[in-house]
């Protein structure tokens, strides 16, 4: 053996090159890693400044959400379930609506199709995503169904799942809380949502880049100016979870959230597995806390990873024929 300049052999260094080389690299799907990054998530983040992008986002943020980006398909007859949809990122300026034709397939009678021309995540200056909920909350109230099913992809999964959270939960001293009382379940089904939608919470985490990070960045720069908070749906759900346990047994409505994520796309396999554990944590707190009735669970999330598929898992669900099946199992 010979010893190299630092005083080592070089048999010890190629020993622990090899070892170094091939070591495995922390899995980000197991518990402890996903663990660690909610700890992050809650413990905070410093924020990290966005570019200087020039953009009429946060002058157009201000106008509210306008009535006249929700389409409605309602036919005359009695509304048991009120199917909702919410779009996905598409060109700045052009209006969709998404999953017409699925719901139409699937025999939805009362459906509302919203989209947001201005890829902000259903987000605006003046009431956050309040604005767009109530819309929702609005038909809820007209039509009175029992049942309510929230989809969208992507942009439009995170708008899903953060109105399935809202309408999840029916504070009892609340009066105007905003599941009605005839509405007894929400059930959301997300293809690839967005969990996170701070690039400093994304960073912080550890997420790899995706293509949509540039819209990311411009809703971050004008959010940062507006005071617009930019709320992990982890955050989002935890907190209804613990409010419930000040607004009694009752205070959660039935909601189940089913995600289907494309196993090429890490970052939104990630992302559906952290809702998961804090969904899960949140309630495992919550029941360890003596109550006189206490809430029964009543929240779950169900986390579906299709093979050979990337982020446009809507799309490949649907070039295979799956994606009718799966909505019209919940309409």
């Amino acid at each position: 053996m010979h010893p190299s300049e630092n005083g080592e052999s070089s048999d010890d260094m190629d020993a622990f090159l090899d070892e170094f080389e091939h070591s495995p690299l922390p899995d980000p799907l197991s518990l402890a890693q996903l663990e660690k990054a909610l700890r992050v998530v809650a413990d905070g983040v410093l924020p990290v400044a966005p570019p200087k992008i020039k953009s009429a986002l946060k002058r157009d943020l201000k106008l509210g959400y306008p009535d006249d980006l929700v389409m409605r398909d309602m036919q005359e007859t009695s509304c048991e379930t009120l199917f909702v949809s919410f779009c996905s990122l598409t060109e700045s300026g052009h209006r969709q609506q998404e999953f017409c034709g699925t719901a139409k397939r699937a025999g939805v009678s009362h459906a509302l199709f919203l989209c947001d021309p201005l890829q902000a995540w259903f987000l605006r200056a003046d009431t956050a995503f309040e604005s767009v909920l109530s819309l929702v909350l609005f038909e809820i109230e007209r039509l009175k169904p029992s049942r309510v099913v929230c989809v969208g992809a992507s942009m439009g999964g995170y708008a899903a799942i953060r109105c399935g959270i809202a309408l999840g939960r029916r504070p009892s001293t609340d009066a105007s809380a905003p599941a009605p009382d005839r509405l007894k379940s929400v059930v959301v089904i997300a293809f690839g949502p967005q969990v996170f939608i701070d690039p400093s919470e994304r960073a912080a985490i550890g997420l790899p880049p995706v293509s949509f990070n540039p819209a990311l960045d411009r809703l971050h720069f004008a959010a940062r100016d507006l005071n617009l908070p930019l709320h992990s749906l982890v955050h989002l759900a935890s907190r209804a979870i613990s409010d419930a346990q000040l607004d009694g047994p009752h205070a959660l409505v039935e909601l189940h959230v089913e995600v289907h994520v494309g196993e090429l796309a890490g970052s939104d396999v990630r992302e559906a597995r952290l809702l998961e554990l804090a969904i899960s944590q949140a309630q495992r707190a919550e029941e360890s806390v003596p109550h006189v009735e206490r809430q029964a669970t009543s929240w779950t999330v169900a986390v579906q990873v299709h093979q050979g598929s990337g982020h446009t898992i809507a799309a490949d669900l649907k070039s295979r024929g799956q994606l009718d099946t799966i909505v019209r199992a919940h309409v």
